[in-house]
């Protein structure tokens, strides 16, 4: 099986290296296929494409009485010249995603461009109605700590209409349906206007999002209601994000909150089509560049993206994205430039920095301190790392794969039968060939299933994510870690955790996927004994900090679990060690004065 799952990732890896073939090569192709073939008599009901290896120059001898019966199906790149586009699938996609097959189907993968937003079906997809406890969520204690001698921070408000935010910008909150701001929302919003540094840490479903996008909309409005002027290269603000899927829900977002304000947003992802992103960027400018790591390392590096007019730089879900090496090996395109100390340009001293997660242990706010200014402020709601308390955890005991399929099989089916086959799953796995063939075998069953991780194009992934957000196209999403942060699907009943993550913050941040502002969600973990003893004793503590039922077994494998079976909270990568003890001492961060307040808010959002 380990064998096939091999030969399965490289295959794909072939057909992503034959995806990105010069656009000189193929824009030959076509012009061979146009003006040599088709004048020949080749019927027009030829295959779209010829294959990729076929020479560039066809021979003049070529008979001129092309046999009618050549086969429709050459593999190879889109002409353009018919209709039905050609699939660029391995057969395990094609099987997978026979049910949702047409939607999937790519016309020329060279050339994606994301889905336009499209401000009727994001609100329809992404405004999750606040649930029953969302009063409990509103309680939840508020800590803030900063440096003894720096000043205070600015005081919460209570109301979205205390906030002192732009009238648009409340317009479309209250058009979103937002009554009553977040604990995250109500502090983190004066903070960030304010130009102070910030490190924000609430749970998952919080509102960590709108913590830092309405205020973004806000400085970038003048005192009478017009946006700032853009100019071409140069955003005011950055938005770092680790997934292509959370770049896109962050961008949706800030476009959805800036309706009618004419504030410009623009995404950069891995396999976009560049010239459509080079234009928007190099035209007019945009006052927002949101995207993931690697794409605006090499905008950096190209020169496309310049710092002269930066003034925010926001890392959301800071925590994994510093722990990865490749990362931190892009600081000096990124995060070091962008230190206070070496802003150039009339922003220098206003520069903000702004970090977001729902886990962050002690080294990684350490690590963090090294690129904030020294009166930064932390900020976190309830207990940092904590589990939803919204969400039912349930640990099942397994003592092999298929236990855990036959196990997968009954928690389905039984709720494929109460729900007459209303509900949404989304099942985690740790290997993607895992999660492609488990939504094969899924979809053997009387079960609708797509699998979605970072070995398939953009593309699928995007469709994939987009089917299972509209209720009723797709019960089961199958996915790897690249669905464990940040994602908001609505109506999402159940998390499964098929494979245990690797480490606990992994697992809070899976379960957080269901249980979004006060509503009440479900995750079950399947838990072997030998494989993951790893995860065994910080399970049950964080089981037992959300008030959940610690099954008797659990707790006597913790108690026999040896000491060094449980790792540490975060491992920090060599490399990053040593890029923090090369940091200079006055960029540590200073030791902080907590002050904290709980205050009682209405019940109602």
């Amino acid at each position: 099986m380990a064998a096939e799952g091999e030969q399965n990732d490289a295959e794909e890896q072939t057909l992503l290296k034959t995806d990105s073939i010069e656009d000189s090569t193929e824009d030959t192709l076509l012009k061979t296929i146009r003006e040599e073939l088709l004048p020949l008599g080749v019927p027009l009901g030829l295959p779209l494409g010829v294959p990729l290896g076929l020479p560039l120059g066809v021979p003049l001898g070529l008979p001129l009485g092309v046999p009618l019966g050549l086969p429709l199906g050459l593999p190879g790149v889109n002409t353009g010249l018919h209709e039905v586009p050609q699939p660029k699938f391995s057969t395990e996609y094609d099987v997978r995603y026979s049910r949702t097959r047409p939607q999937l189907q790519e016309t020329n993968p060279k050339k994606y461009v994301p889905q336009l937003y499209d401000d009727t079906k994001w609100e329809n997809v992404a405004n999750i109605p606040p649930g029953p406890n969302f009063h409990l969520l509103c309680k939840e204690e508020i800590k803030v700590s900063f440096p003894p001698n720096s000043p205070s921070c600015a005081p919460a408000f209570t109301t979205f209409d205390e906030s002192g935010l732009h009238p648009g910008i409340l317009e479309n909150i209250q058009r979103r349906g937002f009554e009553q701001p977040t604990p995250i929302q109500r502090q983190a919003i004066p903070i960030l206007l304010t130009g102070r540094d910030l490190i924000g840490c609430a749970p998952t479903g919080s509102g960590k999002t709108c913590a830092f996008v309405l205020p973004i909309l806000h400085n970038l409005l003048c005192s009478d209601g017009k946006p700032r002027p853009t100019c071409p290269s140069l955003p005011y603000v950055l938005i770092l994000e680790p997934t292509r899927e959370l770049a896109q829900q962050i961008h949706y977002e800030i476009s959805y909150f800036s309706k009618h304000l004419d504030i410009h947003s623009l995404l950069l992802l891995g396999e976009a089509y560049e010239t459509f992103n080079r234009f928007q960027l190099q035209g007019s400018g945009v006052h927002v560049v949101v995207g993931t790591v690697g794409k605006v390392a090499e905008w950096i590096r190209k020169g496309f993206i310049k710092f002269q007019k930066l003034e925010l730089l926001i890392i959301d879900e800071a925590d994994r994205m510093l722990e990865n090496e490749n990362f931190m090996e892009l600081r000096h395109e990124i995060l070091i430039p962008l230190q206070p100390r070496k802003i150039i340009g009339e922003n220098a001293s206003s520069f903000q920095t702004a970090m977001f997660s729902a886990t962050y242990p002690p080294e990684m706010q350490e690590l963090s301190g090294h690129f904030l200014k020294e009166d930064y402020v932390f900020l976190s709601v309830g207990t940092v790392g904590a589990a939803n308390l919204d969400v039912h955890q349930t640990i099942l005991q397994v003592e092999s794969q298929e236990e855990k399929r036959d196990l997968l099989f009954d928690v389905l089916t039984e709720l494929h039968d109460k729900t007459n086959g209303h509900y949404k799953a989304l099942i985690f796995v740790n290997r993607r060939c895992k999660a492609d063939f488990l939504a094969v075998e899924l979809e053997s069953q009387p079960l609708i299933a797509l699998s979605i991780h970072s070995g398939v194009t953009q593309r699928q992934r995007e469709v994939a994510i987009d089917l299972f957000r509209q209720d009723g196209r797709v019960n089961i999403l199958v996915a790897s870690d690249l669905c464990s942060r940040g994602l908001d699907i609505k109506n999402l009943d159940i998390v499964i955790n098929f494979d245990m993550p690797k480490n606990i913050q992994y697992y809070v941040h899976r379960i957080g996927r269901t249980g979004r502002v006060g509503r009440s969600g479900k995750a079950i973990s399947f838990l072997h004994k030998d494989t993951d003893q790893h995860i065994i004793r910080p399970l049950v503590a964080v089981l037992r900090d959300a008030e959940q039922h610690v099954p008797e077994w659990l707790s006597d494998m913790s108690n026999r679990c040896p000491s060094d079976a449980a790792p540490a909270e975060q491992h920090i990568p060599e490399k990053l060690s040593d890029m923090s003890n090369r940091c200079p001492s006055d960029a540590a961060p200073l030791p902080l004065a907590h002050h904290s307040h709980q205050q009682d808010e209405q019940e109602d959002w």
